[in-house]
């Protein structure tokens, strides 16, 4: 049981410390919002023709973040959207209201 526990720890660590050294930032909000701001990029003719349409769409992704996850603390809102960002790059979801979440 004590192995698992550890285990677990050491897995949420290692969860934890790798978006900001993968985005080579401080914070994972800062994180996410690079994450964003290359999919936006990568998935729009218009974030790579605007970079300031990419930065603003980025900046939504985090608030949306912070208010689907309004009780928790804003690093771990972003941390969990980010890891749900890797896993679907559709940035639509995250750029809807927070009303329509829930």
């Amino acid at each position: 049981m004590r192995r698992a526990v550890i285990m677990l720890l050491l897995l949420f660590v290692t969860a934890w410390i790798a978006p900001p050294q993968i985005e080579d930032v401080a914070g994972q909000c800062r994180a996410l919002q690079n994450r964003a701001m290359r999919e936006q990029t990568l998935q729009t003719p218009a974030g790579k023709e605007d970079p300031a349409h990419a930065t603003e769409v980025s900046r939504r992704v985090v608030e949306y973040a912070r208010d689907r996850h309004y009780t928790w603390p804003p690093g771990l809102a972003c941390f969990i959207s980010y890891w749900e960002l890797l896993q679907d790059s559709d940035l639509s979801t995250f750029q809807e209201g927070p009303s329509a979440a829930g």
